[in-house]
């Protein structure tokens, strides 16, 4: 287990206080949000329609797995088949009592692929479709090397 899921565990065990949703299940953060914070607001530039998009593969993957299981989670923990175990929250987050059977399906290595390809292809065709945009993911070797490097160098001028 990473720090971040040890860190989820000791939130849900009421150790350490919740302090944001930890299982969003969209795909994109809520904008309201984002840009009534003045330090973000000032951080942010428009992106123009048509660009393209250089992604960190592996952060864009990490990022989609958590949103497909979160999704995966909300629909076996309010399955018509149990009874509501969730609390207040339809948060999969918020679960008291799990049927051992529920907590085989909630194991991250048991998500169904096909809840991972709704969630990427949602993602891609967003991008693609509404805002047009071009997408060119990085995943390992000199042409990621590369793209991060200028990405850096630019960021450095910028500051």
């Amino acid at each position: 287990m990473g720090v971040k899921g040890f860190y989820r565990v000791l939130q849900e065990e009421g150790f350490l206080p919740e302090e944001e949703p930890c299982c969003s299940t969209s795909v994109w953060r809520d904008a309201s949000v984002m840009h009534n914070n003045p330090k973000f607001a000032a951080r942010v530039s428009m992106i123009k329609r048509c660009s393209t998009l250089f992604i960190d593969g592996a952060g864009l993957a990490f990022h989609l797995y958590k949103i497909a299981h979160a999704r995966h989670a909300a629909q076996v923990l309010t399955s018509s088949t149990s009874k509501r175990v969730v609390g207040s929250s339809s948060s999969p987050c918020s679960a008291k009592r799990l049927k051992p059977e529920q907590v085989t399906k909630l194991l991250p290595n048991l998500l169904p692929l096909s809840k991972l390809d709704e969630v990427t292809r949602e993602f891609v065709e967003t991008l693609t479709s509404k805002h047009h945009m071009k997408l060119r993911v990085f995943f390992d070797g000199a042409l990621r090397r590369e793209a991060k490097q200028k990405t850096d160098e630019k960021r450095r001028q910028k500051r």
